[in-house]
């Protein structure tokens, strides 16, 4: 009976071990996800406000600027003259 009872705790005790070593590779595992999840969250967060802070990507707005003029000539149309100017004579 006590060899029974020796052969179970020492059944249970390398049970024991077996269990301790996969709950600390679990840990082990989860403490990694964390770090490895982390990092690609700090990544990726500053690779989206470097895009959407991108200077070159905005549109420039600049000033408005009025467009030159655009003066039609006509051949021979009447040009009106100032008063006391002279006339040209035909």
């Amino acid at each position: 009976m006590r060899a029974e009872m020796a052969e179970l705790r020492s059944e249970m005790r390398s049970e024991m071990a077996g269990l301790r070593a996969e709950m600390h590779k679990s840990a082990s595992d989860l403490i990694k996800w964390g770090i490895g999840l982390a990092i690609a969250i700090v990544g990726m967060t500053v690779g989206l406000l470097s895009y959407l802070n991108n200077p070159s990507e905005k549109p420039s707005v600049k000033p408005a600027v009025q467009p030159a003029p655009i003066i039609i000539t006509i051949p021979g149309a009447a040009i009106a003259t100032p008063a006391g100017a002279p006339t040209p004579k035909k």
